[in-house]
């Protein structure tokens, strides 16, 4: 939770308690992380038509071009669209339907994870960053977005694409 939003919870009397996911932190792994630098996690907002498809495998194209990345399917996203991506060079898909907390846990320091808006964030954040992970929300630029994104779901949405304060 940003310090801000803390500090007004606080201040309403509202008490906090943190969680850092220790008990899933203890657990072995059944598999170790991927070996890609760059981790994408997918997205539903594509599928639920908040989000244009061409711009959003777009962006994952170019990321392509730059560098290899293991991809994680949202459980939601469009079979044809998984097909799209995983036909990309450099792209490596894995199975979708686990938990994000679960399937990346044991990435290592140096490598990142890049996401769309989601509540993932804030999870693999407190799990990841001890471990030297990057978690980077990625911004929806204005003309991503459809007219099925009303302004104030937008707005709810890149709530989960700020920095951490």
């Amino acid at each position: 939770m940003p310090d801000k939003l803390a500090e007004a919870v606080r201040q309403a009397g509202v008490g906090l308690t943190g969680h850092d996911f220790g008990w899933l932190r203890e657990q072995p792994l059944s598999v170790p992380g991927p070996a890609e630098r760059t981790v994408v996690l997918g997205t539903s907002l594509v599928r639920n038509g908040l989000v244009h498809r061409e711009r959003y495998l777009h962006w994952l194209r170019e990321l392509a071009e730059r560098e290899p990345f293991a991809y994680f399917p949202h459980r939601r996203e469009d079979p044809v669209d998984l097909a799209l991506i995983r036909e990309r060079p450099g792209v490596t898909v894995h199975a979708a339907g686990v938990p994000a907390e679960l399937t990346l846990r044991g990435l290592s320091a140096g490598q990142r994870v890049l996401s769309l808006p989601s509540t993932a964030i804030s999870s693999l954040r407190v799990l990841l960053s001890p471990r030297g992970v990057a978690v980077e929300p990625v911004h929806v630029p204005d003309d991503w977005w459809t007219s099925r994104a009303a302004p104030s779901l937008r707005s709810h949405l890149q709530m989960f694409s700020g920095a951490p304060s």
